[in-house]
């Protein structure tokens, strides 16, 4: 059972330094961008209210107000 958790613990370093990595794409991006910009973009790619708020940092309250709005705007269109 070793290579099972050598395995697994390959794997969530591998997880965390993809994370780290986007973290670091997202916080060049950010650049001039407002907080609700960031978020309607990572929405706009079909991230989670939960990845979303993960990725940047900020509370899951936060950024689901900002999502529904949006998608409810899309919807009156």
């Amino acid at each position: 059972m070793a290579g099972n958790s050598e395995t697994e613990t390959k794997l969530s370093d591998l997880q965390r330094s993809i994370q780290l990595l986007i973290k670091l794409k997202l916080l060049e991006i950010q650049g001039s961008k407002s907080q609700k910009e960031m978020i309607l973009m990572l929405d706009g790619l079909d991230c989670t209210a939960g990845e979303i708020s993960e990725l940047l940092g900020v509370a899951k309250t936060t950024v689901a107000p900002i999502v529904s709005r949006a998608k409810g705007k899309k919807r009156a269109k």
